[in-house]
């Protein structure tokens, strides 16, 4: 028994449709989560369906462990079509808005016709990490084979009629399930008898897939409750936590978190929100300084950043800045996860001399920390271009670290921390600096201790190929 309710109601997520969610009684911020039911059925699954009374404790189990509420939209029978789509999107939206659900991509929970809506949705969304039980993955193979006689409800669903292939994008086996986040996570458990999974193991090789055969069970419920929660939970733990969090920011911004103002591939930037909540968001209102979204750069392990370009230095110069905070005093530390695209002759080198104070990382012109494009190379030499992670420590000795090599240290005095500006030109020399491609930025009110520092390290690394 967990202290958690539970509740079923009509329209809250999607006009005339069933809802349903399960939710800690004391409410967290902790990552959206959705449960997708399987065909036929809809979002009272998550009280139990004749035949499948094994749902109900799993999800009890995850919101247990995780802390975290598990909102059940209805798609009956919508095959991961535009009505899926549209479906999960508003549940969860409002998550967020009534659950407190962060704005983090989802976790997606599925069965059978629930695993190719996880699926199809995470070709076009970013999200965290899928686990489907009991999986469809090759619509195809339903058809032609009219397996439970569904040929009819995917046909209807994508608006074809057999043998018409399937619209492009719409059967995950053939599908390229991450066309924007090419490496979320699937974990899938099946029964090695059961037609519905049909391909599965065929999927599982072209994908980042954890696959886990429960035995000859068939598409039951036998099948489903065979699920080894404490596996299925590990998976979820591991792909869930995103090491930033761990930390006490002051104000953090990345590029791979949802936001109020939803980011577009190649579109310009007008806010990046503050995901500590605590509201000091990055804005620009002047549409020409606006930084670009890219959602797949090869150089970070395919994953998006935000794209500041000096093309139309000085005036125009890509910036954004938050508006005036409560100072925050020394000691204190900026990091930040990018790379600079390009080199000047006048773009400054960290190389361990003392720096110039107006071509720093981090300075307090103008009254505000500004995060500038200078060069910075670990150790001197050569300026690279490659990402790297950069730490600023102000205190009384300052340190500055390059993928945690120390590269600089010395006294800066008592400067306060009262508001961040990330540029890619110099306040006072805008054609003097590179351009900066940025992927996260987080300011603390006090220096990094030495396990959130290699901990920090370590999930960087590993998630951008530092």
């Amino acid at each position: 028994m967990i202290n958690a309710y539970t509740s079923m109601k009509t329209s809250r997520f999607s006009v005339g449709e069933v809802d349903s969610f399960i939710a800690p009684r004391v409410l967290r911020n902790k990552r959206p989560c959705l449960y997708l039911h399987g065909a036929g059925n809809n979002a009272i699954e998550l009280f139990g369906w004749p035949g499948l009374d094994a749902i109900p404790p799993l999800l009890r189990y995850i919101v247990n462990h995780k802390k975290c509420s598990i909102a059940v939209p209805t798609l009956t029978e919508t095959w991961g079509n535009a009505v899926t789509i549209a479906r999960m999107d508003a549940a969860i939206a409002w998550q967020r808005a009534n659950l407190g659900a962060t704005n983090e991509p989802p976790l997606l929970i599925g069965a059978s016709h629930g695993v190719v809506c996880a699926l199809t949705y995470a070709s076009v969304r970013n999200v965290a990490a899928v686990v489907g039980i009991i999986p469809n993955v090759d619509l195809e193979y339903i058809r032609s084979a009219n397996v439970f006689g569904l040929r009819g409800s995917v046909d209807l669903a994508h608006g074809v009629t057999y043998p018409a292939p399937l619209p492009a994008g719409k059967n995950p086996l053939t599908t390229n399930t991450h066309t924007a986040y090419h490496d979320t996570p699937i974990q899938l458990w099946y029964a090695n008898d059961d037609v519905i999974s049909t391909n599965v193991v065929a999927y599982a090789g072209g994908h980042n897939v954890d696959l886990h055969d429960v035995g000859a069970l068939g598409h039951s419920n036998a099948a489903i409750a065979a699920v080894d929660l404490d596996i299925m939970m590990s998976f979820i733990e591991e792909h869930t936590k995103t090491n930033p969090y761990s930390i006490d920011w002051h104000s953090m911004y990345w590029s791979e978190f949802g936001n109020s103002v939803p980011f577009v591939n190649s579109g310009l930037v007008q806010q990046i929100d503050d995901i500590t909540g605590h509201g000091r968001h990055l804005i620009q209102t002047n549409p020409l300084r606006r930084p670009t979204f890219r959602s797949s750069v090869p150089q970070f392990n395919g994953r998006p950043i935000f794209e500041f370009s000096r093309a139309d230095a000085g005036a125009n110069a890509d910036m954004m800045a938050t508006a005036a905070w409560t100072p925050v005093p020394q000691p204190t530390e900026i990091v930040m996860i990018g790379r600079y695209r390009t080199l000047n002759d006048g773009a400054k080198l960290w190389d361990g001399v003392p720096f110039d104070g107006n071509r720093q990382l981090a300075d307090a012109f103008m009254g505000k920390w500004r995060m500038y494009a200078g060069i910075i190379v670990a150790g001197g030499g050569t300026p690279d271009t490659n990402p790297h992670m950069f730490r600023a420590v102000y205190g009384s000795p300052s340190k500055f670290f390059v993928d945690e090599v120390e590269v600089f240290s010395g006294d800066v005095g008592n400067m306060t921390l009262n508001g961040l500006t990330v540029a890619s030109a110099d306040a006072l020399d805008p054609f003097q600096a590179p351009d900066l491609d940025l992927v996260f930025v987080g300011t603390k009110a006090s220096p990094l201790t030495s396990e959130e520092s290699a901990g920090l390290w370590n999930w960087a690394k590993t998630r951008y190929g530092l």
